[in-house]
């Protein structure tokens, strides 16, 4: 597998992901409460991106280019923790409001990155 491979896999699923469940609360209004709770969990990671994306881009490609392709595959492992982690505090039925269940996904992906950490050393590689 190249480079560029991994890094359009990693961008596919980490942009693809939040599109998807943009369009999937937009189809069908009952899944709202579940994804997004997964939104939030995602959403740092989201807030990343933009922010590199943003200074690549103003400075034209010079200074942070490795930054913008580094990110995509250097964070995947962590932002899919951080989307599993909010898939299990979907199943949470409280708090039921919209804004409350999108912060129950911003609290879920520290605790999902922390558990990742513990656990990434016990996978037997």
């Amino acid at each position: 597998m190249t480079e560029t491979q991994m890094n359009v896999g990693a961008i596919a699923v980490e942009l693809g992901l939040p599109l998807a469940l943009i369009v999937l609360m937009a189809l069908n209004p009952k899944a709202t409460p579940r994804a997004i709770v997964v939104l939030g969990a995602v959403f740092p990671a989201l807030c990343l991106y933009v922010a590199v994306t943003i200074s690549c881009l103003v400075s034209g490609g010079q200074l942070d280019i490795f930054a913008f392709f580094a990110m995509w595959v250097m964070t995947f492992a962590v932002y899919v923790a951080a989307a599993l982690g909010g898939l299990a505090m979907s199943f949470v039925r409280r708090p039921a409001g919209k804004l409350a269940r999108f912060g129950l996904g911003l609290l879920s992906a520290p605790v999902a990155y922390f558990a990742f950490v513990l656990l990434v050393p016990l996978i037997p590689w």
